[in-house]
C-alpha cells in the first residue's frame, strides 16, 4: 500500500513538473551517430555549444551491465566458505547470466527502437514523468487490489 501511495505522489509529482516548464534534458543522435544531451525549456531554444558529446561506451557501462551490480555481493559474500571449483562454477554461472541478461536487453531495445522507429513521438518528451507514474500507479492498483 505504501509503495502505491509513492506511485500516486509520483504522478503527482510529474503533474506539477508539467506545469512548472523545468529545465529538462533530451538527447540528440546526430547523422554521424554521435549521442549529445543539451538542457532546455520548452519554447526554448538552444545552441550548438550547449551540446555535451555522450560516449557510447559510458552509455554501454551504464545500461547493459546495471542490473548485475547488486548481484556480486549477494554471490560473494555465501563463497567463502565454498571451495574452488564451486567458486569457480559460480563465478561461470553469474557470467553466463550476464550475458544472457545482456543478449536479452539488446533485443528488447533494438524491437522498441525498430518499432518506434514509425511512430512520430515529437512534443511527447515533456509527458514521459506523467506517463511514468500514470503507468507505475496502474500496475500498483493492479497489485494491491486485483492481486496480479
Amino acid at each position: 500500500m505504501l509503495l502505491l501511495l509513492f506511485r500516486i505522489g509520483y504522478t503527482i509529482y510529474a503533474l506539477i513538473k508539467l506545469r512548472k516548464n523545468k529545465l529538462h534534458k533530451h538527447f540528440n543522435v546526430t547523422e554521424d551517430s554521435d549521442i549529445y544531451v543539451y538542457e532546455h525549456r520548452d519554447g526554448q531554444s538552444v545552441l550548438p555549444s550547449n551540446n555535451y558529446k555522450v560516449t557510447p561506451l559510458a552509455m554501454f557501462f551504464i545500461f547493459p551491465l546495471g542490473p548485475s551490480e547488486p548481484l556480486i555481493p549477494l554471490i560473494i559474500y555465501p563463497s567463502v566458505n565454498y571451495t574452488i571449483s564451486e567458486i569457480a562454477i559460480l563465478i561461470c554461472l553469474y557470467t553466463l547470466s550476464t550475458v544472457i541478461i545482456i543478449i536479452i536487453m539488446l533485443t528488447i531495445v533494438l524491437l522498441g527502437y525498430f518499432g518506434s522507429r514509425t511512430v512520430n513521438f515529437e512534443g511527447f518528451e515533456k509527458y514521459i514523468d506523467l506517463f511514468s507514474g500514470i503507468s507505475i500507479t496502474i500496475c500498483g492498483i493492479g497489485m494491491v487490489f486485483l492481486e496480479w
